[in-house]
């Protein structure tokens, strides 16, 4: 019976893994359960996979304050799209775990699985960077998903909170339980370093053979969002400062013209380190979703970023364009330079560097208003250039996926902690700091097969 879910999750994946798209890769086996890839070259075709692998997760994005819905187009939604909208405590979040989190982990212990059986001889720098890339989507898989099915990273907790299951390999018949935050984290982060060194030899951002394939760029940016997350601010300035030494690209954002189309950004734009996408988000839709007001107004009237990121419609509402994915419909949720200095500034700012904290503030901001328009910012202390850090931290990475990870963290500190409010009609629905509802329930069909724990409501 313990087995049992763990074949269920999984046997799904095989069958998609064995689709006409996928078999140049996978040759389908006498027993359908078992696909064998027989060469590096298989192993990479899996890797760049980006359909499986560079795509996020939607419930990064439902239940964040970046936009809100009327009750007309919260209908037209799927129901577990409109239970995340309003922080419903029985959020069915099944496509994040099955179709996305795990399909990722379960493609990357394949790859692991197999790469010590295949040749690799006269190719072993291949072999290291393919093994980096797996390493890589698996420690990124398992962290996103701890961001939704597991509690906040709390020091003083993180050894009882319960985590994720840990799958390290592709066996289906290995029993799964729920490791402890600090267990997940753990292995996060050593998938994440071992493949910080294994793509030593792969091209840097800068001259890239493709920006979906994972590079030591990506790792060590990776790095720097998940110890800010965890409150390792000496960690994570250095991973941030790492990265930055290895690619520091930011756009130059020259005049309001420039946006003036409905996909203003290109899917592969300078700032991108990694590529990665999210589609079913309810603030992807834009022709559903429209900007928080309160988000929009803290656009001053010449920071392009007013022009580039929103569109107005005929109501005088707006809606949400500026994703580096290309495209209205989809979210681009990957890894970026503008993320690295916000980073690298909250870092400096909880170090107590101030003047170091606002200088990388303002090299981002520079690049984002018209020219000779911005007014430099100046802080009297750390404190007063965090509290500035963070405001432009929500208008710069507005519907990254990245916002529901700083309202977990953020609502452990009561200056910065909010209480979460959607109106719809006559009916109020509010999200209090720390309520348990920041972690959504493991999907009900995964509890009753497998018998883990299911999480606290």
């Amino acid at each position: 019976m313990c087995t049992t879910i763990i074949k269920k999750l999984f046997y799904c994946l095989v069958i998609i893994a064995t689709l006409p798209g996928c078999k140049k890769y996978l040759d389908k086996k006498s027993d359908s359960r078992l696909s064998t890839p027989g060469s590096l070259k298989d192993l990479q075709a899996i890797i760049d996979n980006y359909t499986a692998n560079n795509q996020s997760f939607p419930m990064l994005n439902n239940g964040t304050d970046e936009y809100y819905l009327t009750p007309g187009n919260l209908n037209t939604l799927d129901p577990a799209a409109r239970q995340s909208y309003i922080w419903e405590s029985k959020t069915d979040a099944s496509v994040d775990w099955t179709t996305i989190g795990y399909k990722t982990v379960f493609y990357a212990n394949t790859v692991l699985d197999n790469l010590e059986k295949v040749d690799v001889k006269g190719k072993e720098d291949m072999a290291m960077s393919i093994k980096g890339a797996a390493l890589f989507y698996r420690g990124f898989a398992f962290y996103n998903l701890s961001q939704i099915f597991a509690p906040p990273y709390d020091p003083a907790t993180s050894k009882s909170d319960l985590g994720i299951p840990l799958r390290l390999n592709a066996d289906f018949n290995e029993q799964s339980r729920r490791a402890t935050v600090e267990e997940t984290y753990k292995q996060v982060l050593d998938d994440l370093q071992s493949a910080t060194t294994l793509l030593k030899n792969t091209p840097p951002p800068s001259e890239p053979l493709y920006k979906t394939r994972p590079t030591q760029t990506a790792a060590l940016a990776l790095l720097a969002r998940i110890y800010l997350q965890m409150g390792n601010y000496t960690l994570a300035l250095q991973n941030c400062q790492e990265a930055l030494n290895l690619y520091d690209t930011l756009m130059i954002y020259k005049d309001a013209t420039t946006f003036g189309g409905n996909t203003p950004f290109k899917v592969f734009n300078p700032e991108v380190i990694l590529y990665t996408f999210t589609f079913g988000a309810n603030n992807g839709y834009y022709f559903v979703s429209t900007v928080d007001t309160t988000l929009f107004a803290s656009y001053s009237l010449n920071d392009l970023r007013r022009q580039a990121f929103f569109g107005k419609r005929s109501n005088g509402t707006y809606f949400f364009k500026g994703s580096y994915n290309g495209t209205r419909t989809n979210l681009f949720n990957g890894l970026t330079v503008d993320e690295l200095y916000l980073i690298k500034a909250e870092c400096q700012a909880r170090l107590n560097n101030t003047t170091e904290a606002i200088a990388a503030l303002n090299h981002l901001l520079e690049r984002r208003w018209k020219a000779n328009s911005f007014v430099a910012y100046q802080a009297a202390d750390a404190s007063e250039a965090l509290g500035l850090i963070l405001q432009e931290r929500k208008k710069e990475l507005v519907n990254r996926g990245i916002r529901w990870s700083d309202l977990r963290r953020l609502n452990k500190e009561s200056q910065y902690a909010i209480t979460l409010t959607r109106k719809l009609d006559d009916q109020v629905y509010q999200l209090p700091p720390n309520d348990l509802r920041y972690t959504y329930l493991i999907p009900e069909q995964v509890i009753v097969m497998s018998g883990i724990e299911q999480n606290k409501r």
